[in-house]
């Protein structure tokens, strides 16, 4: 898997650009840099600030369990809206003949983000440190962010994509977040988990390709497993439709609509989903 070093790789013709500084280098930071970046004319500098992970990995893609899968077909993954192929194209350069249709690794998603930043490095206007964010202090026009290691690094806009919170480590040892690190419990022991969502799935083939043969218990409120995705057309949906910046509750109503809409052309509203998984 290749990486991406977290160092101060800017170069001085780039100092003078605006900068957007990134709070973590996951998914969503990634992305962001590099569809700020994508442009080698756009006039930019972008700082990721990430403390934990491998840049683009982040909580989901971190895993090194072959089994745990995407939970989206290849077709619909792709960084890129206006280029939806683009990530099985980077499957197929590594030798990985997954059709559209398919669903790889969480892992393999996660070297596809890294390897998103690669071309971007070459020119300067990306600067990738390995440090965590304690603080952002705003002025009038400019914003600082604070780190573990003293430093301060200052940028004209910052951008929150610190991803999903964790839970802290239990000290007894006994409770586990499903993202931790852990060592297994004994193999004939009863492992209770809590939720029966595609998590309680992943968890669940780890603990039996490590060779576990006791009792899994999944406890939710309903007692569903995950339904098979079933197969759709998603809705062709502009930007311009998108209520971006609008109430969460005025975008739920608008997702209401569009799965209604899909429905109405006798599809389901997997079709708006998808449509709407892009933007």
């Amino acid at each position: 898997m290749k990486t991406i070093p977290l160092a101060d790789t800017s170069a001085p013709h780039a100092a003078h650009l605006p900068h957007v500084v990134i709070i973590g280098g996951g998914a969503s930071g990634v992305l962001l840099a590099a569809h700020l970046l994508r442009d080698p004319a756009t006039p930019l500098r972008v700082t990721v600030i990430e403390g934990r992970h491998m840049l683009g990995c982040g909580v989901a893609y971190s895993t090194i369990d072959p089994g745990h899968l995407l939970n989206t077909r290849v077709a619909n993954m792709s960084a890129f809206p206006d280029d939806p192929d683009h990530f099985r194209r980077w499957l197929a350069a590594r030798g990985d003949g997954a059709t559209g249709a398919c669903f790889v690794g969480r892992a393999t998603y996660g070297a596809y983000m890294t390897d998103l930043l690669a071309p971007l490095s070459a020119d300067g206007r990306l600067r990738c440190m390995r440090a965590t964010c304690i603080r952002l202090v705003t002025t009038r026009a400019r914003v600082a962010a604070h780190l573990d290691d003293g430093q301060v690094v200052p940028a004209d806009r910052a951008v929150l994509a610190t991803g999903h919170a964790l839970p802290e480590p239990d000290p007894t040892g006994l409770v586990h977040g499903a993202w931790q690190q852990a060592d297994p419990p004994p193999q004939g022991g009863r492992v209770v988990i809590i939720g029966s969502g595609l998590s309680m799935v992943d968890q669940a083939i780890s603990l039996l390709s490590h060779g576990h043969r006791g009792e899994i218990v999944a406890l939710s409120r309903r007692a569903q497993l995950p339904r098979v995705h079933a197969t759709g057309a998603p809705l062709s949906i502009t930007r311009a439709e998108v209520p971006l910046g609008a109430p969460v509750s005025s975008v739920l109503s608008w997702l209401r609509d569009l799965a209604a809409r899909a429905e109405a052309q006798g599809g389901t509203w997997r079709d708006a989903v998808d449509g709407a998984r892009p933007h």
